[in-house]
């Protein structure tokens, strides 16, 4: 027996306890501030030891994230999304989006910078979806909350019932309040203290509101869509730099060690959405298939199905698949194994409904 409880400066277990395959009992009462491993891991003495074992053999950092863009209707999200994945959009393609779009976007600074990918996930505006959006707003994200600066002081005060709901839904997360259709202010109105530079410091007054909150919103910019004043190279920068310094409880989100084992389960389940898409495979499994995968890859550290719930956690704060701990409406045994094909169900069935 390992006896640990009551040392309370402990952060994280080191890694080369995971070479004490012969513990049996691990005693980690009071340790409430451990952030490395899971609390569902480290409850149990063979499983904690195991998890430590497969990071200790063979770890990565993981640099993917998923980048949330949110807002009212026709405020240039998907157009955004659009620009930053380097298509040409023009005025005439506006289109709103359906429930929710998914999509990926690569990002490198520079030479010599770590590539950054983000699954973007990009909600309807449209308020008959806005109770879907409950079930896809994931902590260790980043939002992009987006309006649009042309609509002046009615589109700052929009903006703090969005905030509020990711406070609640997903807390520590970052946001970035990205103001859009700045090539549509008169050039009087860019001028220093000029309108648009006002209501940018409303902005950033409310921002400053939600330090004790729970929810990290340290930046505001701006970004024009079509025009000359699109800031867009320097919103990607801002993404980037905010990707890079989220952390929760001091670690690190983007970039953060996992097992092998994580890395190769992410890779099977984006060939599975290629199946998906081909239909050749069912964009759901039941827990047996989705265990029955997991075991055909032979990974020795994920066995039990405590390790599959902990390995499920991660790959469905990610976005690269959906589970819901719900047992009371047998939520529990159902595994989307494609994101976007469960946004499209209940799109289809809010738009049949309206």
């Amino acid at each position: 027996c390992l006896e640990l409880s009551k040392n309370l400066g402990i952060s994280n277990l080191p890694l080369d306890m995971g070479r004490l395959q012969k513990l049996t009992e691990l005693n980690l009462e009071g340790l409430n501030n451990i952030k490395d491993p899971p609390r569902s891991v480290r409850s149990n003495a063979k499983h904690c030891i195991t998890y430590l074992n497969s990071k200790l053999r063979s770890t990565r950092g993981y640099y993917r994230m998923k980048l949330v863009l949110v807002g009212k209707q026709e405020r240039g999200k998907t157009t955004l999304v659009a620009r930053l994945q380097g298509k040409n959009v023009r005025e005439s393609d506006n289109q709103s989006t359906v429930g929710i779009d998914v999509s990926e976007w690569k990002f490198t600074p520079r030479f010599g910078k770590q590539s950054f990918t983000f699954n973007i996930w990009d909600f309807g505006g449209q308020e008959e979806y806005y109770a879907t959006h409950q079930c896809f707003l994931t902590e260790r994200s980043l939002y992009l909350l987006v309006w649009n600066i042309t609509h002046g002081e009615e589109g700052v005060a929009e903006l703090k019932p969005w905030l509020d709901n990711i406070a609640l839904r997903a807390p520590n997360s970052r946001v970035i309040i990205v103001a859009t259709f700045y090539d549509k202010v008169p050039e009087a109105d860019r001028e220093p203290g000029g309108k648009a530079q006002m209501l940018l410091q409303k902005v950033a007054d409310l921002a400053g509101e939600y330090g004790n909150k729970k929810l990290q919103v340290q930046r505001v910019t701006f970004v024009g869509l079509h025009g000359k004043q699109d800031n867009l190279e320097n919103l990607k920068k801002v993404i980037y730099e905010e990707a890079e310094a989220y952390e929760i409880k001091g670690d690190k989100v983007m970039g953060r060690s996992i097992p092998a084992s994580y890395h190769a389960l992410d890779t099977r389940l984006t060939e599975i959405k290629n199946e998906v898409s081909k239909g050749k495979q069912s964009p759901i499994m039941h827990f047996q298939e989705f265990k029955e995968m997991v075991q055909n890859r032979k990974l020795a550290d994920i066995v039990s199905d405590e390790e599959i719930k902990t390995v499920t956690l991660f790959l469905h704060e990610v976005g690269s698949l959906l589970h819901y701990d719900d047992r009371k409406n047998n939520l529990d045994d159902l595994y989307f194994v494609d994101p976007r094909w469960l946004c499209d169900l209940m799109s289809t069935v809010v738009t049949i409904h309206e």
